[in-house]
């Protein structure tokens, strides 16, 4: 009875499978940093936190490029919303975790001292600048979460609307420098020691966000070098087996993928998956 109510029920389905993926994620993160020898702490649940939200919002960024170059991936594009929520409930998490760390408890962790200088390729940086860049990345993906929902899509409008969401390309790139100032050192320090150990977790991060970061650039190169879709031509077989040609007009809004056409829609086949992948992914 209950497997009924949440196959005949899409949003609820996308929910729980997002959230039970976010918490394995969480519990993958936390054995990695357990198997590094890091022990129990707030400190790092705030670092396990602050990996699970790029995990999560990262691939709720990477499913419009993988869904754009591997069509067996073009179900899965509905996460993105959802990776994204559940993502930005772990970004939360970190940030109000690193406010206390800040400026209530007194760690003396020296990550979590604003006067602090860090050395990265020769320059001196104060501490100031990853905390600002960690702020202004919280900042937009607070804007995002507050904007993904239906309302402020028909308000906003769907064009403007997914205008603003790429913003949090900015957001991933903010964080990236964030934790790239405050573990440069250590990344350094493992190197230069042979690299016998897992690598930390941070550098994993950064490669990853880099790879999302370039898949991004590489899906609008390709876009760039098609053609505008002005006229989608489609193949219509009639009653009596006759194939015809119709061409339509398709404007930015008109091509909507299924998944935003209702709850029923989510379960239609895509029949022209390429073209309409093509149109649909231009306006990501």
């Amino acid at each position: 009875m209950k497997d009924s109510k949440i196959e005949s029920n899409p949003i609820l389905k996308f929910w729980l499978n997002t959230l039970s993926f976010g918490g394995l994620v969480f519990l993958f993160v936390c054995y990695y940093y357990f198997f590094q020898g890091d022990n129990f702490s707030l400190e790092m649940i705030n670092k396990a936190t602050a990996s699970t939200a790029i995990i999560l919002m990262g691939l709720s960024f990477a499913l419009s490029g993988l869904g754009y170059y591997w069509d067996f991936l073009d179900r899965k594009v509905p996460y993105r919303k959802y990776l994204g929520l559940v993502g930005y409930f772990f970004v939360l998490w970190h940030g109000l975790n690193s406010l206390y760390f800040y400026f209530l408890a007194n760690t003396g962790l020296e990550k979590f001292v604003l006067h602090k200088d860090w050395l990265v390729l020769n320059l001196t940086i104060n501490n100031r600048i990853p905390f600002i860049l960690g702020a202004l990345s919280l900042i937009i993906f607070t804007l995002m979460a507050l904007i993904s929902n239906n309302y402020s899509t028909k308000k906003i409008g769907g064009v403007r609307w997914r205008k603003l969401l790429r913003v949090g390309y900015i957001a991933l790139l903010f964080a990236l420098v964030h934790f790239t100032i405050k573990n440069f050192e250590i990344w350094i320090k493992w190197s230069k020691d042979g690299a016998n150990t897992l690598p930390q977790m941070s550098s994993l991060i950064a490669v990853y966000i880099v790879l999302i970061l370039l898949l991004r650039l590489a899906m609008q190169i390709s876009l760039a070098r098609k053609p505008k879709p002005g006229i989608l031509t489609e193949k219509v077989e009639t009653n009596s087996t006759k194939s015809e040609t119709i061409s339509r007009i398709t404007r930015g809004d008109s091509v909507v993928p299924p998944f935003r056409q209702g709850k029923q829609a989510t379960e239609r086949h895509c029949t022209t998956e390429r073209r309409w992948w093509e149109i649909k992914i231009k306006k990501v």
